[in-house]
């Protein structure tokens, strides 16, 4: 296994592991703790050197993966098979956010995010044909994205302890520049009773630059109840432009069975990637100040 598959396979349950240490830790979350001191009421004990707080993110995308859809639709175009696409799936990710108030016109933030998709599907080629086949398919992909981002807020923001807007609501506008680590896995599966068996497998890991335009707004929720003091909701909507390319290591086993013989075959090529993570995006976060 390289470095780069343990990063992505390692990278969930640290997240989540951090995430509940951040905020169910005693400076966030215990009921007995003693009285803050005035002037600091709400504070946390809990800190990280530079930022100004921690957001907690989920997020909803729908990436093109256009070429695993361009396959996909080829073998269901040249067998009448009804396999499903990557349109058809939606993506959840988890983002650990840390934020730095610059202004009270401008935050940024520095995420990390993962995401994890696998299609499974199977279906029938060649239907009433005497050359019908069992098909069956597996792919799955694994993302972790470094994010850095920049916000404007027309309207101005809260700014540390130094200002405070007053607003329930703080639009903004940001763009961010980002790192993602791949990796996918495809397989293919052909079979006709016990006389033909066909297997297509490939493994890929790749990286490369990504860029997003992003409009949302805050939600103050100190506002609206003063034991909610420090702590926001952020909604977002934004645009991502992230495709990979590259060639991958495409293993092809076949065996045909030939008046009871056996005959098999081994061939390793080259396949053509081209994985496009581009599309829109939708998020939630909760955020709290330290």
């Amino acid at each position: 296994m390289t470095r780069q598959q343990c990063f992505v396979s390692a990278f969930f349950p640290s997240l989540l592991l951090c995430a509940a240490f951040m905020f169910c830790s005693p400076a966030f979350c215990s009921a007995d703790e003693t009285p803050p001191v005035s002037g600091e009421s709400g504070r946390s004990k809990f800190k990280v050197p530079f930022f100004d707080g921690i957001k907690l993110q989920t997020t909803n995308s729908q990436p093109k993966l256009t070429n695993a859809n361009h396959m996909i639709r080829n073998i269901n175009r040249l067998t009448g098979s009804n396999l499903k696409d990557w349109d058809s799936m939606t993506i959840q990710t988890i983002d650990l956010v840390l934020w730095k108030d610059l202004s009270k016109y401008f935050k940024a933030d520095c995420a990390i995010a993962g995401s994890t998709g696998a299609l499974l599907s199977s279906s029938t080629g060649f239907q009433q044909t005497p050359l019908d086949v069992a098909i069956r398919m597996r792919q799955r992909y694994s993302a972790v994205e470094l994010w850095s981002n920049i916000y404007y807020y027309p309207l101005t923001t809260d700014y540390k302890d130094q200002y405070a807007s007053g607003r329930v609501i703080e639009p903004f506008i940001a763009a961010g520049l980002g790192y993602t680590f791949f990796r996918s896995e495809a397989a293919f599966k052909l079979r006709k009773g016990g006389y033909f068996y066909d297997r297509a497998q490939s493994n890929w890991n790749s990286s490369e630059w990504g860029y997003k335009m992003m409009t949302g707004f805050n939600v103050n929720l100190g506002n609206i109840s003063p034991q909610m003091q420090r702590w926001l909701v952020t909604v977002s909507a934004f645009q991502i432009w992230n495709r990979l390319k590259g060639n991958a290591k495409l293993h092809v086993t076949d065996e045909l069975k030939i008046g009871g013989r056996r005959i098999p075959a081994d061939i390793t090529t080259r396949q053509r990637m081209d994985i496009d993570l581009s599309g829109p995006c939708f998020s939630i976060a909760v955020g709290r100040y330290f």
